[in-house]
């Protein structure tokens, strides 16, 4: 049951390489999810606080790294988003 919480996310081997960043912002927070909902089923709960508003820093400053390295990568919509809180 473990590994099914990561079978969404070996997709990115398979994706076009245009692609891929796309398909790693979108899938890799759900496997974590996924992970951390297991682990609580399995009896071993995750003891970080606040652990939502991690996912979001954490998955906010992958974004900003790959707006920053990857432009072409992030669809146009949200990089003016982006350009429009950050500058």
């Amino acid at each position: 049951m473990f590994f099914l919480t990561l079978i969404p996310s070996l997709g990115i081997f398979f994706e076009n390489k245009s692609r891929v960043m796309d398909y790693f912002i979108f899938s890799i927070p759900r496997a974590i999810e996924g992970i951390f909902d297991m682990s609580n089923k399995l009896g071993f709960p995750v003891k970080i606080d606040e652990i939502l508003n991690f996912l979001f820093a954490f998955f906010m400053g992958l974004t900003l790294v790959a707006y920053k390295n990857y432009p072409e990568a992030i669809p146009k919509s949200y990089s003016k988003f982006i350009k429009m809180i950050y500058g």
